[in-house]
C-alpha cells in the first residue's frame, strides 16, 4: 500500500460489466462527471498532421463514454465509501493464512487483519497476489511492450483528442487531455526494454537514445519527463488465472 492515497495515473476506460457495477453502486453519474474531456482519437504524422480520426462513439468507441483518470476514478469511489470502511496507507500485506473461519493477514508493520474475504486488485507487478497464489494458479504472458507514462504541461496547441503518433521500430508517442489543465503523455515501444531497477537518469537516457529520431512531439515529452513527478515505466504482461480464488482469497483480473 502506498504511503498516501494515490491521485495520479493514466486513463481508465470503463466498459461492459464495469458500467453496470458503477450503476449498481450508484456512482455512474459521479464517475461520468470526472471524464477526462477527451472527444476522440487522431492519428498524426511526424509533422502533426491528422491522417485518420476515430470519434468518440458511445460507450465502446476508441474513447469510451466513461474515460477517467485512474486517480479520479479511485478518488470518486473512495469518497463515496459508506461509514465504517477503513482505509490504510503506508502498510502492506506480508503473509496470508487462509482457514475455514477467516483469512488472517499480517502486514509489514505487524498489524493483524482478519477478514471474511480478501480481494487482491493489483496491476502487472503484484506483490500480494504472489503471496496468495502459486505459480500454478496464474499464467503470465510477456507482451514485450514497454510503456512510459508522465504528466506534462499543457500547451495552447493541445486539444481534446487523443493524439497518437506511430513511427518506425515499434515506437509510439501518445498525448491525451485531462480535466486538470495538464496533458498525459505515453511513450510505448516494442520490442520492450526492461527499465525496472534503473534510476531516473539512466532510464530517461535510454529513452532519449531510443526516441532520438521519432519526430513529432517526442522532444517535448522527453524534456517534460525530466521534471515530471510521475513517470512510471511499465513492461506489460498479461496475467491469466487457472483459478481466480483459493478459498477465501480472490484475485480480481488485471492485465
Amino acid at each position: 500500500m502506498g504511503a498516501r492515497f494515490r491521485d495520479g495515473g493514466q486513463n481508465v476506460d470503463v466498459r461492459g460489466v464495469a458500467r453496470e457495477v458503477l450503476d449498481r453502486m450508484g456512482l455512474f453519474g459521479a464517475v461520468k462527471r470526472q471524464n477526462t474531456t477527451e472527444t476522440g482519437t487522431g492519428f498524426v504524422d511526424a509533422d502533426g498532421r491528422v491522417t485518420a480520426e476515430l470519434p468518440s462513439d458511445g460507450p465502446d468507441g476508441a474513447t469510451a463514454e466513461l474515460e477517467e483518470l485512474r486517480g479520479d476514478l479511485a478518488r470518486t469511489i473512495h469518497d463515496h465509501l459508506p461509514p465504517g470502511v477503513v482505509s490504510i496507507h503506508g502498510d502492506s500485506i506480508e503473509t496470508v493464512t487462509d482457514s475455514a473461519e477467516a483469512v488472517r493477514n499480517v502486514t509489514s508493520s505487524g498489524r493483524e487483519l482478519l477478514c471474511d474475504l480478501l480481494v487482491v486488485a493489483e496491476g502487472v507487478r503484484p506483490t500480494t497476489r504472489d503471496r496468495t497464489f502459486t505459480a500454478d494458479d496464474v499464467t503470465r504472458t510477456d507482451l514485450d511492450v514497454t510503456m512510459v507514462f508522465g504528466t506534462i504541461p499543457r500547451t495552447e496547441n493541445d486539444d481534446n483528442r487523443w493524439r497518437w503518433h506511430t513511427t518506425t521500430r515499434g515506437r509510439q508517442v501518445h498525448l491525451r487531455p485531462d480535466r486538470h489543465g495538464t496533458t498525459r503523455a505515453v511513450l510505448s515501444f516494442s520490442p520492450g526494454d526492461d527499465l525496472t531497477g534503473l534510476d531516473r537518469k539512466e532510464a530517461l537516457a535510454r529513452l532519449r537514445d531510443r526516441y532520438a529520431d521519432a519526430g513529432w512531439q517526442t522532444r517535448r515529452v522527453l524534456d517534460a519527463f525530466d521534471t515530471s513527478e510521475d513517470h512510471p515505466h511499465l513492461s506489460t504482461d498479461q496475467a491469466g488465472d487457472r483459478e481466480a480464488h483459493t478459498g477465501r482469497p480472490y484475485r480480481a483480473p488485471a492485465t
